[in-house]
């Protein structure tokens, strides 16, 4: 049996639905009924909802300790893909604690449990510093640098997972670059279609690797099927400007933006203006500080490790990018509807 934490996010609802293409039993923990919703929504856009009712859905917490054991017990593989996604400082609390803190349940549960073969997503946000080289598995980490409460969370969780391997744990570490597959379009990359669907007066600066979901959940599948390595593997299949990104999601969203990149001082003009706005009317910042910090940073990032040990290539992201804004188009389409 195969126990996938985060099921009903980005990568863990086209995990399961991988895996019961695969006939892989799986166990798919959730936290409410809208998260399932969610999933079903996902299998329907790919005609693939006769596969939900293979699905065990079993509701608990990375956070409870008691519930990672119980729901680990007699599993063989633990993909673990629950974890909180943001730069807002209000989130910083809150997203370090399930990051790090679910993390090391799992890893705990897992040793107790003697499960054959943990798979954890990471991010690369928690590697080395470029040091405007590329980056790979191996590149140091800086802690003189600046990192945001995201990078500092994956890389504290990443360590666990470390841990577990010295305590006699089996498991595989994957770190994706940013990701992009039909998901909740309030989460993730969904949030970067939403945003660009309204309309842009300028581009971002800066450069990041980019990743299909389906190319994430094929590589965890097949790290599952192989012999635990107990090593590192980031999974990016193309480097790319921001400026031509979110171009791209624009053309797939036929949507007229700017062509001009906009500078530092005027992205700092906006989060003063929408700080001010959230301070009257709550409505939350989409550019916050730690943003900013990042504004015009450029990394680029090797992903031929996993190339070459999982025997497989990756997708074209630009496919995957017009997948992602076809179902933000169907979740926009049923809202409307709805309202």
């Amino acid at each position: 049996m195969n126990f996938v934490t985060g099921a009903t996010g980005l990568i863990g609802s086209h995990l399961v639905l991988q895996l019961a293409e695969e006939g892989m039993p799986v166990s798919a923990l959730f936290r409410n009924e809208i998260g399932k919703s969610e999933v079903f929504n996902l299998f329907q856009f790919y005609g693939k909802e006769n596969l939900y009712t293979q699905i065990q859905w079993v509701k608990g917490d990375v956070e409870d300790a008691d519930d990672m054991f119980d729901l680990t017990e007699g599993m063989e593989n633990v993909f673990h893909c629950a974890a909180i996604v943001s730069y807002h400082k209000k989130d910083a609390s809150r997203m370090l604690d399930v990051n790090i803190n679910g993390t090391k349940n799992v890893v705990n549960a897992c040793l107790e449990n003697d499960v054959k073969h943990l798979i954890h997503i990471s991010s690369i946000s928690a590697l080395g510093d470029s040091k405007g080289t590329v980056i790979d598995e191996e590149t140091p980490r800086d802690f003189n640098d600046y990192h945001s409460n995201y990078s500092k969370g994956k890389y504290l969780s990443e360590q666990e997972v470390w841990r577990g391997i010295q305590e006699g744990l089996n498991a595989t570490i994957l770190n994706p670059g940013v990701i992009f597959g039909p998901n909740n379009c309030t989460r993730s990359s969904g949030t970067m279609i939403a945003r660009i669907d309204k309309g842009l007066p300028a581009l971002p600066a800066g450069g990041s690797g980019i990743v299909s979901v389906l190319d994430v959940v094929e590589v965890m599948v097949r790290a599952a099927k192989q012999t635990p390595t107990n090593e590192r593997y980031i999974l990016c299949a193309e480097n790319i400007r921001m400026s031509e990104l979110f171009t791209k999601i624009a053309d797939a969203l036929q949507v007229k933006i700017g062509k001009t990149i906009a500078k530092k001082w005027q992205i700092k003009l906006v989060f003063y203006m929408e700080a001010l706005v959230e301070l009257c009317t709550g409505k939350r910042a989409t550019i916050t500080r730690e943003i900013i910090r990042n504004y015009d940073e450029v990394k680029q990032f090797d992903g031929s490790k996993a190339k070459r040990v999982f025997g497989f290539e990756y997708r074209n992201t630009f496919s995957s990018i017009e997948d992602t804004v076809r179902y933000y188009k169907v979740l926009s389409k049923g809202a409307s509807q709805s309202d």
